[in-house]
C-alpha cells in the first residue's frame, strides 16, 4: 500500500527504518510554495496554455494578407537569345478578403479554449494547495499521536512490571500481569499503527509536492523511505 501511495511499482523494494519523529523545518506556506513550483501537472496544463495563446495568435493572422517572394537564376547555352543567363523575381499575395466571418469565429473559438484552459489550471492550483494541506495536517496528527502513544508503551511497560513483582511477591495475581501484557500489546500496537500512518503521511506530501521521484530505486536497490 506504501508503494501504491507513493507511485511506486508495487513489487520496488522499500525498507521502514527508525527515526526521530520531527515535523519537517518548512510550514505549510513553504510546501505550498514547493509543490506550485514543482507539479508537473501545473507545469503540464501551464505549457498547454501557452501552446493555446500561440493558436490564437496564428488565427488572428488569417484576417492579414500573405506575402511571397520567390527569385531565380537560369542559364541556357541557346545561339538564338542575347542572353545566356536570366533571373528573375515574383512577388505574390495571397488575401482572402470573404473569410473574415470564419477567422472570426476560428478566433472565438481559440480564445475561449484558453480560458477553458486557464480555468483548469485554476482549479489545479486549488486543488494542490488542498493536496498540500491535506498532508501537512495529516503529518501534524500522526506526530501528536506517535508522541502519546510512546507514554502509553512507557507507561504499559512500567505497569507491567510492576504486577510482575506483585505476583513474585504474592501480592498481586496471574490475571493481573496477563491483563497487563494485554494492555502494552495494545499500546505497542497503537504505536506501530500511528509510525505507519505518519510515513504514509509523509509519503503523501512527498508526492504533493511534486517530490515523489525521490524515491525512485537506482539500479534495483532497497531504498530506505525517509
Amino acid at each position: 500500500e506504501l508503494n501504491k501511495v507513493l507511485m511506486l511499482p508495487v513489487i520496488a523494494p522499500t525498507v521502514l527504518k527508525d527515526e526521530n519523529i520531527v515535523l519537517k523545518p518548512w510550514g505549510l506556506a513553504d510546501a505550498t510554495d514547493a509543490a506550485l513550483n514543482r507539479r508537473s501537472d501545473l507545469k503540464a496544463t501551464q505549457e498547454r496554455i501557452r501552446q493555446q495563446e500561440k493558436t490564437v495568435v496564428e488565427t488572428r493572422a488569417q484576417y492579414y494578407p500573405k506575402f511571397s517572394v520567390q527569385g531565380g537564376h537560369a542559364y541556357q547555352v541557346n545561339s538564338y537569345t542575347l542572353h545566356d543567363t536570366q533571373w528573375f523575381v515574383i512577388f505574390g499575395m495571397n488575401w482572402n478578403i470573404f473569410s473574415g466571418l470564419d477567422t472570426k469565429a476560428a478566433v472565438s473559438q481559440a480564445k475561449l479554449k484558453v480560458q477553458q484552459l486557464q480555468e483548469q489550471h485554476k482549479d489545479m492550483n486549488e486543488q494542490v494547495q488542498l493536496d498540500v494541506q491535506t498532508a501537512y495536517l495529516k503529518i501534524k496528527e500522526t506526530v501528536d499521536r506517535i508522541r502519546t502513544t510512546e507514554v502509553a508503551v512507557t507507561q504499559g511497560e512500567e505497569n507491567l512490571r510492576l504486577n510482575e513483582e506483585r505476583y513474585k511477591e504474592s501480592v498481586g495475581t496471574a490475571t493481573d500481569v496477563i491483563d497487563a501484557e494485554t494492555l502494552l500489546t495494545r499500546t505497542r500496537v497503537n504505536y506501530w499503527t500511528a509510525v505507519y500512518d505518519h510515513q504514509m503521511a509523509k509519503a503523501q506530501m512527498l508526492w504533493a509536492i511534486g517530490g515523489i521521484n525521490e524515491l525512485l530505486p537506482q539500479e534495483n536497490q532497497p531504498r530506505h523511505v525517509p
